[in-house]
């Protein structure tokens, strides 16, 4: 995913969890109804800052959503590519028999040095 984009996810996240906390510490402070029950200025506010923070958290988990698919689609594709590089290579083993073959193990030779060197 572009570099732009887990940005804007991680800024969504912090969004996500202030503005409930915003909303709360408003819901303490302010009246959000009048004694015969009608929503004021700020009831109004309360209820889009809630409508706000619901699509700033369903963005964010789309956005995460779509950073999982898109690392299992490279996966996959490099998961299929090692295993077209591992075809060839086996078929490029089997066309040449002499490379399969063992090579005889030798002995080292023991290299002897004079004690005065």
């Amino acid at each position: 995913m572009e570099y732009w984009l887990e940005g804007a996810n991680s800024l969504l996240k912090f969004l996500g969890l202030l503005l409930p906390a915003i909303a709360t510490a408003l819901g303490l402070i302010v009246e959000y109804k009048t004694p015969d029950k009608h929503l004021t200025k700020w009831g109004r506010r309360a209820i889009a800052l809630t409508i706000f923070t619901a699509l700033v958290s369903s963005t964010s988990y789309y956005l995460d959503q779509r950073k999982t698919r898109l690392s299992i689609e490279a996966a996959a594709r490099d998961a299929e590519e090692a295993g077209r590089l591992l075809k060839q290579s086996a078929e490029a083993a089997l066309r040449h028999p002499c490379s399969l073959q063992q090579q005889p193990a030798r002995a080292p030779t023991p290299q002897i040095r004079p004690w005065w060197r």
